[in-house]
């Protein structure tokens, strides 16, 4: 059976946005907490399953695992602190981006998003 969890990447600009809301710096759950707000209505079913360690929603550790992906990226910054996640300058500059593209996508689609390919 094929998975439905949502891949790391999606978490990715989530985060991002969530730091630099933040101001930059924050601990783990409340950043965690700021990104299922901006991505709960996406989540499946298995996402919101409940590993059994860490006993945890599945979407949070993939959303963790996607926190290591970026700080190897150098869009976080490597916390001297546990459980403490930062944006870097690059991540900073990362998010600029990706926002930028997100509201040319939206200008140039609306709500809809682009056409399907297979129209």
């Amino acid at each position: 059976m094929k998975s439905t969890r949502s891949q790391e990447w999606f978490f990715s600009l989530p985060i991002l946005e969530a730091l630099d809301e933040l101001g930059g710096g924050e601990d783990c759950g409340v950043v965690l907490e700021r990104v299922h707000r901006k991505v709960a209505k996406h989540l499946t079913r298995e996402d919101m399953e409940y590993l059994k360690v860490p006993l945890e929603p599945k979407w949070r550790n993939t959303a963790k695992w996607e926190r290591n992906n970026l700080v190897k990226n150098g869009f976080m910054e490597q916390s001297k602190r546990r459980g403490f996640w930062e944006i870097s300058e690059a991540g900073r500059k990362e998010l600029r981006k990706l926002q930028e593209l997100g509201e040319i996508a939206e200008r140039a689609f609306g709500d809809e998003g682009p056409p399907d390919s297979e129209s």
